[in-house]
């Protein structure tokens, strides 16, 4: 669950499912905060600790799709969040 602020900061709480093999944080226990700033043709980038996302705002502003890669191992992550 993403809160963004409006003001380039967002914070976390999450929950990682790795191809439905381990459920890593089920208790929703992890938080984490970060930056984020948007263009404005609607991409932007997110960072949070030594993550960064790519991503891509549709849906008139109600759907985020996001691509990143990880520093550390190369996995490449992809995804979407839905505004509620």
């Amino acid at each position: 669950m993403y809160t963004f602020d409006g003001a380039g900061g967002f914070t976390a709480s999450t929950v990682f499912n790795f191809g439905g093999g381990a459920i890593l944080n089920d208790s929703w226990s992890q938080n984490l905060a970060g930056t984020y700033t948007v263009n404005a043709n609607g991409t932007g980038t997110m960072t949070f600790l030594d993550h960064r996302r790519h991503f891509v705002i549709g849906a008139a502003g109600n759907e985020l799709k996001y691509i990143g890669t990880d520093p550390d191992t190369g996995i490449v992550v992809g995804g979407s969040m839905v505004k509620q």
